[in-house]
């Protein structure tokens, strides 16, 4: 079982999202839901303030399969994700039109990237720090994916919660998603099944309101499967995180 801080229930708390294009783009729409209806649900005692990264613009090939429309071709797209947000339900959040090449203090860091790269390098860069901040990945191919969560940082105290990183190291690096750009909806499509970024980032979602509202979750690793509805869990336990070759460790 993965508990969450006290702090993530009961403080305000920042929610930081790296990427908010196919699946990220749909997740940061989703957390601005929240973050509204909690900050309502709360009578304004907790404020979620949420960070979004993408150094990328809307292309025509975004339109129907991201969560973009024709009046957000050549806009940025955190800037256009933000914006919405920001006027549609009046949360707190920021737009920032570049990539994030290290972690930033957070509560939550979100990773919604085609780079296994991307990810080796978090993993690498906060393996020796300290932080009781949560690191949630989500990653999908072309009708498939994974959700998996742990912390970001080794924690303050107790044992630490394995992250995408810790769980499959040096094989991110040779796991690349097809990450070049679709000159248009057709050939995107062919590369990845509409709707699995909805479905992705409704699952990475789950996770996440889970924890925030009920401070915990019970799995580390989320497989779906979005053609055949197939799902396998990785229990949250130190037994299953051995079969990825990972040892706990307690601080």
């Amino acid at each position: 079982m993965i508990k969450a801080p006290m702090a993530l229930m009961n403080d305000d708390i920042s929610i930081t999202v790296i990427g908010v294009g196919g699946t990220g783009s749909y997740l940061a729409t989703m957390l601005g839901q929240m973050a509204f209806s909690l900050n309502n649900l709360t009578e304004g005692a907790k404020t979620i303030t949420l960070h979004f990264y993408d150094d990328d613009k809307v292309s025509e090939a975004n339109v129907g399969r991201s969560n973009f429309y024709p009046c957000d071709i050549g806009l940025p797209k955190a800037e256009v994700i933000a914006e919405r947000l920001r006027n549609g339900l009046g949360v707190d959040v920021y737009a920032h039109n570049h990539r994030l090449e290290k972690a930033v203090r957070t509560d939550i860091l979100i990773t919604c990237v085609d780079s296994g790269k991307t990810r080796h390098k978090f993993g690498k860069d906060t393996e020796m720090q300290r932080s009781d901040a949560l690191w949630v990945d989500v990653g999908n191919g072309a009708h498939d994916g994974q959700v998996t969560i742990g912390h970001l940082c080794n924690p303050l105290s107790g044992a630490k919660y394995p992250n995408v990183f810790d769980l499959f190291g040096d094989t991110l690096l040779i796991a690349d998603d097809d990450d070049m750009p679709s000159c248009s909806l057709e050939e995107s499509l062919t590369r990845q099944d509409m709707g699995v970024n909805i479905h992705a980032a409704s699952r990475t979602f789950n996770a996440i309101w889970q924890l925030i509202r009920y401070g915990q979750v019970g799995y580390s690793v989320d497989f779906f499967n979005f053609r055949d509805t197939q799902e396998n869990k990785v229990v949250a336990e130190p037994q299953a995180w051995a079969t990825f070759g990972y040892q706990a460790v307690r601080n």
